[in-house]
């Protein structure tokens, strides 16, 4: 916080205005305001504490050492500052087997007692010669399912009769339900009654949250969910596995050889570095896949485009894939508007009907969790805002750190020292909140004359690349530049990139004409203009590219 310009820049976004109708940050959420709401003092800032367990080494080899990382990531950093893994703070490291001997309640009592600290007394900092008192509020337990259910100190298996952590559905109920059911809801009183009865067969509930030692904290209020597990690893895998096997083996509209060729020359996007493997055709047919959680959500992404065109438009296994796709761009979308949770609801149950009735195959526990999307949504906001995908590519640096030493005695005690020493450097630097720009070599403009860019653009230097806080931009790629409710998007083909002296990155851009959406290709026909235009990266509609196919 008395790093340059952190604190004004969290403040000013605290003090941001919502729009009303959207659903965009969590700050903005009912929950975190229902929290702010309990506070009197001027400075209060939410933090969100992600638990995870990660192998330094081979899992199977002689020095094998599996660590429990708790790791803190301020909720209050603007969109552009929080998918970097150094504002991912590590806090608590500790040995696996310690976890087990002692219990997690235990093992993390010093950090508990550090957070009811800095939510009841605070920490004085100092900006501009000014002495501030700021106050940490604890906003989301994060981590993985089975992460989440050690946070909540439930019980840590999905084969369980009560395992879900935001109803009391028994495991049949949960193999069909394909709608929340408000009458099952969890809640606070019901479950200090459970703690007393300790009766895990019926209630799920293993012994009192670490985490319910914080005042304003209640277990039964934790609105995060696991995307990864849920979707990547989940109801993506069920669906892909199945949908491969019945177009491939039972209507014969192609073949794994024909998939695979398909996957090898596709135009992949400049985003997307996780591209899915080649398919081994037993497996196909044995409905079992075998990928990455990033190269499954690519996959998904980009099927339309691979086999779409040898695909009946009336045939109902596609249809269950297209409500998996409408259900992954709700999801992954930074904002929406708040009428977005219905239709968020009525996608989900209208995909496990179809799934039930298709696959003749039962609901899983991930299915289950996704039915209390909506409810969240507009708790907590989109998905993406608080997902634990940046927490979790911390562990990368601690294992980074035990492969350059060679003793393996008190590996957590070296990780946390060479972790202290990252963050006394960067304390000592004064390195502040930095959004990333990398460019490639300065390029001519070709015809092009610089006197049509705006007044801020005008002494800008142009370049064939800029990698913008993690994402892309080059010649060839197509964004999303605009659009209106009655007309869709509108897209551009950007020709050159431009950076001007205040480090803002602009795009020149082939304009493209919106023809029609196709339903079955999940996807916007267009049309080229020779018309070009230009838009600061700032202002595009969504700053991902588009696949272009």
């Amino acid at each position: 916080m008395e790093l340059p310009n952190v604190f004004n820049t969290i403040n000013k976004f605290m003090l941001s205005q919502p729009n009303p109708d959207e659903v965009s940050e969590f700050i903005h959420c009912f929950h975190w305001r229902s929290k702010r709401e309990l506070f009197d003092h001027e400075y209060v800032f939410p933090y969100h504490a992600f638990f995870d367990e990660y192998e330094v080494d081979k899992e199977l080899g002689s020095h094998s050492a599996k660590l429990g990382a708790v790791y803190a990531k301020l909720a209050c950093l603007p969109p552009k500052y929080q998918g970097t893994v150094e504002n991912v703070f590590l806090a608590l490291l500790f040995n696996h087997e310690d976890r087990k001997e002692y219990s997690f309640k235990n093992v993390v009592r010093i950090f508990i007692a550090e957070l009811k600290f800095l939510q009841d007394e605070g920490k004085e900092i100092h900006v501009k010669g000014k002495k501030i008192n700021v106050y940490f509020v604890l906003g989301l337990a994060l981590g993985d399912n089975l992460g989440l259910m050690t946070w909540l100190n439930l019980v840590e298996c999905f084969s369980a009769n009560y395992c879900c952590r935001f109803c009391y559905a028994s495991k049949d109920m949960l193999h069909r339900m394909i709608f929340e059911d408000p009458g099952l809801m969890r809640n606070e009183v019901q479950h200090k009654k459970d703690v007393v009865a300790k009766a895990v067969k019926e209630s799920g509930v293993v012994e009192p949250s670490a985490l319910a030692d914080i005042e304003h904290f209640l277990v039964t209020e934790n609105p995060f969910v696991d995307l990864m597990h849920d979707l990547d690893e989940g109801i993506a895998v069920y669906d892909m596995q199945h949908l491969l096997h019945y177009l491939i083996f039972v209507k014969n509209y192609f073949t794994v050889n024909q998939l695979n060729f398909a996957l090898t020359t596709f135009n992949y996007c400049s985003d997307m570095t996780n591209r899915p493997p080649q398919l081994n055709g037993k497996r196909v047919k044995n409905k079992s896949i075998n990928m990455t959680a990033a190269e499954m959500r690519s996959l998904v992404r980009i099927l339309p485009m691979l086999i779409g065109d040898l695909v009946d438009e009336s045939d109902e296994m596609w249809k269950l894939y297209l409500f998996l796709r409408d259900l992954y761009d709700i999801v992954l979308s930074p904002s929406v508007q708040r009428g977005v949770s219905t239709i968020l609801k009525n996608t989900i149950a209208e995909h496990h009907r179809l799934y039930i009735k298709l696959t003749g195959d039962t609901l899983k526990p991930k299915h289950h969790f996704v039915i209390h999307y909506p409810q969240i949504l507009l708790k907590s906001g989109p998905f993406v805002k608080y997902s634990y995908y940046r927490p979790e590519a911390k562990h990368q640096v601690g294992v980074q750190d035990a492969k350059a030493t060679k003793s393996r005695r008190f590996i957590a005690h070296t990780i946390a020292i060479k972790e202290q020493l990252r963050f006394a450097y960067r304390l000592q630097s004064r390195k502040g909140l930095c959004a990333k720009l990398e460019v490639g070599c300065e390029k001519s403009t070709g015809q092009f004359d610089k006197k049509d860019l705006p007044s801020s653009f005008q002494n800008s230097v142009c370049f064939p690349v800029a990698d913008v806080n993690g994402t892309i931009y080059k010649a060839d790629v197509c964004v999303v530049t605009g659009g209106t409710d009655d007309d869709g998007p509108e897209f551009g083909i950007i020709s050159d990139v431009f950076v001007n002296d205040n480090r803002e990155v602009g795009l020149l851009y082939h304009m493209l004409s919106t023809v029609s959406y196709s339903t079955h290709f999940h996807a916007y026909e267009v049309r080229k203009v020779s018309k070009k235009n230009f838009l600061p990266v700032t202002d595009l509609l969504d700053y991902h590219p588009v696949l272009f196919h």
